[in-house]
This record gives structure tokens, C-alpha cells and sequence, in this order.
């Protein structure tokens, strides 16, 4: 798709901090066999508790972006092997910033 249209830009984002934990851990997420199975029902249950009670759940939502790139300066190259390493990329320094359980960038 993007070979045929080579003026359309392109930016790959990361996002953490949508599930609440609480969610994954609720019993009724556990009648699941398979971990993507178990994560769909604890959004449904979180989704269903922020349209019905919408002040009970605060999720703390961390979102990247890499710099928008166009199509044309992938040419030449395998256009998905390039985005793979572009969300690779913006992965790491994702998870430099917001990793696992911290609340943002620590401060120096």
C-alpha cells in the first residue's frame, strides 16, 4: 500500500498505561485459557466499568510518537521491515521513559 501511494507519511506510536492491572488480575479474567483471550475480557471489563461508573477508573496513559517519516525515503528498502524497526526503536525509548510499573521519567 504504501509503494502505491509514496506521498503518504507515516508515524508509529507506542502506548502503555491503558489496562489497569486490577483488571487483569479479576477473577472472571482467569476463565480464559490464552494470555490475549485474558487481556480482551479485562478490557471489556474495564471499558464496561468506565462507561457505567465513569470516575471509579484512573489509568495513567503514556503515549509515544517517532517522527513521521514518508513513504518515498523507505523505497528501496522492505517497507514493513522498516516500520517493524522504526516501533522497535520508539519501543525501547518508550520503555527508557515509562517502563514497566514507573510513573514517567524520573527527574535528575
Amino acid at each position: 500500500m504504501l509503494r502505491q501511494v509514496p506521498e503518504t507519511r507515516l508515524q508509529v506510536a507506542i502506548a502503555s498505561g491503558i489496562l489497569m492491572p486490577k483488571f487483569l488480575r479479576h477473577p472472571l479474567v482467569r476463565i480464559r485459557k490464552t494470555a490475549p483471550r485474558r487481556q480482551k475480557l479485562a478490557e471489556v471489563l474495564q471499558m464496561s466499568q468506565q462507561m457505567l461508573f465513569p470516575r471509579t477508573v484512573r489509568t495513567d496513559v503514556h503515549i509515544s510518537f517517532a517522527e513521521p517519516v514518508q513513504a518515498m525515503t523507505l523505497a528501496g528498502r522492505d517497507p514493513t521491515a522498516a516500520v517493524i524497526g522504526m516501533a522497535r526503536r520508539l519501543l525501547a525509548d518508550h520503555l527508557a521513559a515509562f517502563g514497566a510499573g514507573r510513573r514517567g521519567p524520573t527527574k535528575s
